[in-house]
């Protein structure tokens, strides 16, 4: 194994959803927010927490990020019981897979769990059809905006950004502060929605839609203050709409966020 972030191998190893078949009868509906804070809930109720043990909440943000994405044994026991000798840590693992799914699935009486499932060395947290992670929404929108950006369909382009604009509410997962398994999520996601934002943005101001181009470019700013080319939307769609005080005043800020690294004002384009 390589590495050490546990999300990793998800990325180049993806089981089918219909490689594990759900038990008889219907499966919960499983809805997932974690940008900006966690909520989960299943069939409309979020589960009691109080029950359940920080280590085991964490465990199971993880498992909700990649919602639908197999995790290996082996990555989670490295993220969470590092220190702990293999048998150990693996009995620690399945305790927690125990407790999840007792607070998950409350009126489960014996049978094959529903949203906390395992296959072989392998566990992963199901969508149900119906259910929504935004983080997988989020990505998909995010892909689809730039198939479409390649294939110079532009509207298909828009509303994708525009999806991947809303499903981004807020940082990755911010209660796990600055856990070595997220800060790398957390900062590709940002990444990704400073790029879906910023190139909204700019396809506004191609349209004219200089309010919206605005407000959209103060977005993106908002989740990455360091973007030259937001910086650069900005401005011009302040000027175009004939805010000129306001070009002004976000001149003198891209100028002091320009100092802030060391770079001389006036190298900027835009810089007063």
């Amino acid at each position: 194994m390589s590495g050490n972030n546990p999300l990793e191998s998800t990325r180049v190893a993806r089981a089918p959803e219909e490689e594990v078949k759900p038990p008889p009868g219907p499966s919960p509906t499983v809805h997932i927010r974690c940008f900006g804070g966690f909520v989960l809930t299943v069939d409309g109720r979020e589960p009691d927490w109080d029950s359940v043990r920080p280590k085991a909440r964490a465990v199971l943000r993880l498992l909700s990020v990649r919602a639908g994405h197999w995790l290996h044994r082996d990555r989670l026991v490295e993220t969470f019981w590092p220190g702990l000798t293999g048998s150990a840590a693996i009995h620690n693992l399945q305790v927690t897979v125990s407790s999840l799914r007792g607070v998950l699935e409350p009126e489960r009486v014996g049978g094959e769990a529903r949203v906390v499932v395992r296959q072989g060395l392998s566990y992963r947290l199901r969508l149900p059809r119906g259910g929504t992670c935004d983080v997988a929404d989020f990505e998909r929108e995010v892909r689809e905006a730039r198939a479409a950006r390649r294939l110079g369909r532009w509207q298909e382009a828009t509303d994708a950004l525009c999806g991947a604009r809303d499903a981004y509410t807020g940082p990755l997962l911010p209660e796990e502060g600055a856990s070595d398994w997220v800060v790398p999520e957390r900062e590709r996601l940002g990444q990704q929605a400073a790029w879906a934002t910023g190139t909204l943005a700019e396809l506004r101001l191609r349209q004219g839609r200089l309010g919206d181009a605005v407000e959209t470019a103060e977005r993106c700013l908002e989740i990455d203050p360091f973007r030259d080319s937001a910086w650069d939307t900005l401005i011009r769609a302040r000027e175009r709409s004939g805010q000129r005080a306001a070009a002004v005043r976000d001149r003198r800020r891209y100028g002091e966020m320009l100092a802030s690294l060391g770079v001389e004002p006036g190298r900027g384009r835009h810089s007063a």
